[in-house]
């Protein structure tokens, strides 16, 4: 059977008649706020403590097969970390290979733009050079040629002469 408020309040007034307000009210301090079946006893509080450090132990137990575990991922991130820094080191040193390599190419470019420079140089003597000989050789051509023509021009023209000459005897 549930106790109501009403009920539980109809018990107090009745008390509180039969045994006056003070002893009533006393009575009334002394019942549980809610049905006694809703009420803990001390074995209920016992068997909730011996289930309660069941649960607790086998947490425990629990905890002690995850501290292994734990340990052995720690290990894992420890030569995780190890592997790193030995990649790190990899790329520094690769790094320092590719400044070196750098340093090479640019004085194998400064190198070869003074070759450069000096071939540059070079290939305009020589196209002076050659530029004066061709205009020394067309200059000697030219004064061949100028020669021959008029060579040419006078022996026609002595010819030319002989021939006048043979027409008029």
């Amino acid at each position: 059977m549930t106790i109501t408020e009403a009920a539980r309040h109809h018990l107090v007034t009745r008390a509180q008649e039969v045994l006056g307000t003070e002893a009533g009210m006393t009575l009334a301090e002394h019942l549980p706020p809610v049905g006694w079946a809703d009420v803990a006893t001390r074995q209920d509080l016992d068997g909730l403590e011996a289930r309660m450090a069941l649960r607790f132990e086998s947490m425990a137990l629990r905890f002690e097969s995850i501290d292994p575990r734990f340990e052995s991922i720690d290990l894992r991130f420890e030569s995780i970390e190890l592997r790193f820094e030995s990649i790190d080191l990899r790329f520094k040193s690769v790094d320092e290979q590719f400044k070196a390599v750098h340093e090479r190419f640019q004085k194998l470019e400064e190198g070869l733009d003074h070759r450069f420079a000096a071939q540059d140089f070079k290939m305009e003597a020589l196209e002076h050079r050659l530029l004066g000989a061709i205009y020394q050789s067309a200059t000697a051509q030219t004064r061949t040629f100028v020669v021959a023509l008029i060579s040419t021009l006078i022996a026609f023209s002595g010819v030319g002469l002989a021939a006048a000459q043979l027409a008029a005897r």
